[in-house]
């Protein structure tokens, strides 16, 4: 792998040199296609050496290379918008003038047939700045939830805190707003969930849109960080402008460290100039420097608090720990998972609570959902089956001793659809607990309680 990195980061190097040259040759953009394609493709082969960089000094090494090919990169992308757009203008106007001879250049002068020289870039970006972006917009529309979540707040086991805040700052504000008005009381617009994975976080967040109705915003990183520098901050400003207009709306932000890391890191792991100006841009908007942010909640998840910068951190007034669950909510995940398929004993379920001390939400559902595919498995690996007492039509697993009993297997016959798994058994709950482990790791809660007592559940400090 090693290897194939520096392969990479030589041939990267060499096609952005060349490119470089065929943009100092190029300098009425006459070419500007073949330019922009050439520093396309030296940044592929520089975001895989990046991304697979064996030590955090070849990652700065290829972030000081690549850096310079994407900012020209983005320069000559809003050339071509820009040129585009002018020609289909050019061609609309020749429509209404009856087909006149439209297409020498369409200025006065006419002695200029190409006019789109580099001096043109910083007009092209302005233009789309002025009219916004649709691509933008289109990109961000994935994030955008069309479906109201069907999860409440009552489906949620326990983090009473959290819901407490959130029931707070979203859901009163929208269904008692007489409480807020005149008080000078505003609803909290920023708020972190935080502890370790799978504790509930993105779950909770589901909840409160569906309980209360706002308009949904799932967002990730990935949704916002382009490889154009300059363009993650235009998204940011798009995000929040949408959000603006469907009020009222929650921008739910997993995996929040990611997007606003800690600024003035450089290169080796710990941000970028890039990283910096977007986490810049997008704590502007939060605090509502460029529109009103009444109406619109921000809420953040995350695994790692420490991780997320300063001032990021400060525009979130609760910080709200969502830890593992405890014994009695173990408890009550253990029956709303396996429903009425299973019936508990009080001793069975007691012991599955307290052998579970370090389990997350997620665990106990991969254990849950285990212990549910252990059935499906029997019936693909059982060699005899009899039929099944909820419905005689079906065949469930046998032994071949039980009465009824027939040699068959689920590969033999040619209609699969006869077959159901057998009921879930207290022997099938024992095997996945002994196959599912917990994922959290125990040294990292004095971490989260450490970050908690010096930051958590009160106001901005």
């Amino acid at each position: 792998m090693a290897s194939n990195v520096y392969e990479k980061l030589k041939r990267g190097g060499e096609l952005g040199a060349r490119a470089c040259a065929l943009d100092r040759e190029d300098p009425r953009c006459e070419n500007v296609t073949v330019v922009f394609q050439t520093y396309m493709v030296a940044i592929d082969h520089l975001e895989y050496c990046y991304k697979y960089a064996p030590t955090p000094h070849v990652k700065k090494t290829v972030i000081g290379i690549m850096t310079p090919y994407m900012e020209r990169a983005e320069e000559l992308k809003e050339v071509l918008t820009f040129m585009r757009e002018q020609s289909a203008q050019a061609q609309r106007n020749a429509v209404g003038m009856g087909g006149g001879a439209a297409g020498g250049g369409g200025g006065g002068d006419g002695g200029d047939a190409r006019p789109y020289s580099h001096s043109h870039s910083k007009q092209s970006m302005e233009a789309v700045e002025e009219r916004g972006n649709p691509e933008l917009r289109k990109a961000l529309q994935s994030a955008l939830l069309d479906d109201r979540p069907s999860v409440r707040l009552d489906d949620v086991v326990g983090l009473e805190e959290a819901k407490k805040a959130l029931n707070l700052a979203v859901v009163v504000p929208l269904q008692a707003p007489q409480l807020y008005t005149g008080s000078g009381m505003k609803p909290w617009n920023g708020i972190l969930l935080y502890g370790p994975p799978g504790t509930g976080k993105t779950f909770i967040a589901k909840a409160v849109a569906g309980e209360c109705g706002a308009t949904f915003f799932s967002i990730t990183s990935s949704n916002i960080r382009e490889k154009w520098v300059g363009q993650s901050e235009k998204m940011v400003a798009e995000l929040f402008s949408m959000a603006r207009e469907r009020r009222p709306s929650i921008i739910f932000i997993d995996e929040i460290e990611a997007l606003l890391p800690h600024r003035g890191r450089g290169g080796d792991g710990g941000g970028s100039t890039h990283d910096d100006k977007l986490v810049t841009e997008f704590l502007s908007q939060m605090q509502g420097v460029k529109g009103s942010n009444e109406g619109v909640l921000v809420l953040g998840a995350t695994n790692l608090p420490w991780v997320v910068d300063d001032a990021a951190r400060r525009r979130f007034q609760r910080r709200v720990y969502v830890p593992l669950p405890e014994t009695l909510q173990r408890a009550e995940m253990f029956l709303r998972g396996f429903g009425d398929t299973f019936s508990f004993t009080k001793e069975l379920l007691e012991e599955l609570s307290s052998a579970t001390t370090m389990y997350s939400g997620s665990d106990i559902d991969t254990l849950v959902q285990s212990a549910k595919s252990i059935t499906i498995d029997e019936v693909m690996c059982a060699v005899h089956f009899k039929p099944d007492p909820r419905n005689q039509a079906m065949f469930v697993p046998c032994t071949p001793n039980d009465p009824g009993a027939r040699a068959m297997t689920f590969v033999g016959e040619r209609d699969k659809t006869k077959f159901a798994a057998a009921p879930i058994q207290e022997h099938h709950i024992r095997r996945a607990l002994h196959n599912t482990k917990p994922s959290v790791d125990p040294e990292t809660l004095p971490e989260y309680e450490e970050w908690t007592a010096k930051f958590g559940v009160g106001g901005a400090e």
